[in-house]
């Protein structure tokens, strides 16, 4: 006996497809580009604290390490585990009582 199942539905990525011939040259999530836009924030406030100074050679490592963690993190979200719920189960597992460490 076969199935069929929803899953089709959900699979579709949620991607600015923009008008014909006007599209980006790649396919990424909403939630990509607002994680992105975090996760630069982030990395360019670490530089300054840093005391890296602003500049074109600060801003390209900027957007590479922010081009690494987006697709890193990326990969570990779906349909069915979404950003929200990754963020959610890392702070409870970042809460969660421990034993204390026994020092030998």
């Amino acid at each position: 006996m076969n199935l069929q199942t929803d899953d089709d539905v959900y699979r579709v990525d949620a991607v600015w497809l923009g008008p014909p011939k006007l599209t980006f040259p790649w396919r990424a999530r909403y939630v990509s580009y607002a994680l992105g836009l975090a996760v630069l924030v982030v990395v360019m406030a670490v530089q300054r604290r840093l005391g890296i100074p602003f500049g074109v050679l600060s801003t390209v490592w900027a957007l590479l390490v922010t081009v690494v963690v987006v697709r890193l993190v990326g990969r570990r979200i779906d349909d069915e585990r979404p950003l929200g719920h990754l963020i959610g189960s890392w702070w409870a597992d970042v809460r969660t009582p421990r034993p204390p460490r026994v020092r030998r």
